[in-house]
């Protein structure tokens, strides 16, 4: 059987590029010496178990897993939604091709043909599309004249596809198939909350946990979709913790000032502030925009000063680093891991768990 392959959006973000440390000055969480210390999912051995000593000290397997907690959490979370996503290729596979064949043995044919016989043979592609697909994908690296053929041939390959895909979903709602493969026990992380700024109803089923530096690009282009999350979503909730990276020089500055908005209750007023003048982040710029959101500027160059401000996004970070965070934006959903942007599916399976 003709196998079709179906066109998907990955999502990037800005990656540590220091052996897994946010920034110099990170502190993370103190392992825990306690005998039998739990830390980690799928540990191999008993907590207690020494795993190296010494004259006068020892290391126990609990102690390792909890020193390495947070790369342990990501690497599990990371294979285990691998695995389901590939069992539940597997599985739609093998349905359709039960269903297709099924379905051509009705009509007297094969199933090839009657795959092939699913995707039209002719599509028409307006001059309207070709410019949009252009505009968007292509235009300033070349001439509409030489990429129009191969625009043409992509647009209706994929409206083949679609209509396959539509056909193969008819399918499946008349065969009323339904899935029953349960999901993987993802380790879920635990975060400290209290006093952190969220948008949404304190009492949200859903909560959702962002990682963020407001230097990284892939953050500021993050912070439209993140806000649609509780715009177009009843009962979730989204909480910003901070997660400078040490190669962005502005990373930690910026997230003072956010918190120093965040003492006023002003947080989300500074946010949009500084992602909306992401490329002109500068010291002397932070004061300026919070006099324009009305701060009390004596208690801002006062909370700027404190040492206790850049330790509670220091605190952020090390809550992030136990999780697995290992780029920016990084997001949990009840303290699940997830890769890229939550969208609507993913906050719906939420809600309805």
């Amino acid at each position: 059987m003709k196998r079709w392959i179906l066109l998907g959006l990955f999502v990037t973000g800005c990656a540590q590029t220091d052996g897994g440390s946010a920034t110099a000055t990170a502190n993370a969480a103190e392992p825990n010496k306690a005998e039998g210390a739990q830390s980690t999912d799928g540990m191999r051995l008993p907590a207690g178990e020494v795993v190296a000593k010494w004259e006068g000290g020892e290391i126990t397997y609990g102690e390792l897993h909890e020193s390495a907690a947070g790369e342990l959490r990501k690497m599990r979370t990371d294979y285990l939604t691998k695995v389901n996503e590939l069992e539940r290729r597997a599985l739609d596979q093998k349905v359709v091709e039960a269903l297709v064949e099924s379905a051509a043995e009705k009509a007297g044919t094969t199933s090839e043909a009657y795959m092939r016989g699913l995707a039209p043979e002719d599509v028409d592609v307006t001059d309207e599309e070709i410019q949009k697909f252009y505009d968007q994908q292509v235009k300033g690296r070349q001439p509409m004249e030489q990429v129009r053929p191969r625009i043409v041939a992509f647009l209706k390959s994929r409206a083949q596809q679609e209509a396959v895909r539509k056909a193969v979903d008819e399918l499946k709602e008349k065969a009323k198939v339904s899935v029953t493969l349960p999901a993987p026990e993802i380790p879920k992380a635990e975060f400290e909350l209290a006093g952190r700024p969220f948008k949404g109803p304190a009492d949200a089923k859903v909560t959702v946990v962002e990682f963020s530096d407001f230097e990284c690009p892939y953050c500021s282009r993050a912070a439209g979709p993140t806000k649609a999350l509780v715009d177009d979503n009843e009962g979730v909730k989204v909480y910003f913790l901070h997660f400078p990276l040490s190669f962005h020089k502005q990373a930690m500055p910026s997230a003072i000032a956010a918190e120093c908005a965040h003492a006023q209750g002003k947080f989300w007023e500074m946010h949009d502030k500084l992602f909306d003048n992401q490329t002109g982040l500068a010291e002397d710029k932070y004061p300026v925009w919070a006099k324009e959101i009305g701060l009390d500027m004596a208690k801002y160059e006062g909370c700027v000063a404190d040492p206790a401000t850049k330790a509670r996004v220091e605190a952020d970070m090390a809550m992030g680093q136990k999780a697995g965070v290992g780029g920016t934006p990084s997001f949990y959903i009840n303290g699940v891991q997830h890769r890229g942007v939550p969208d609507d599916g993913v906050i719906k399976a939420a809600l309805d768990s």
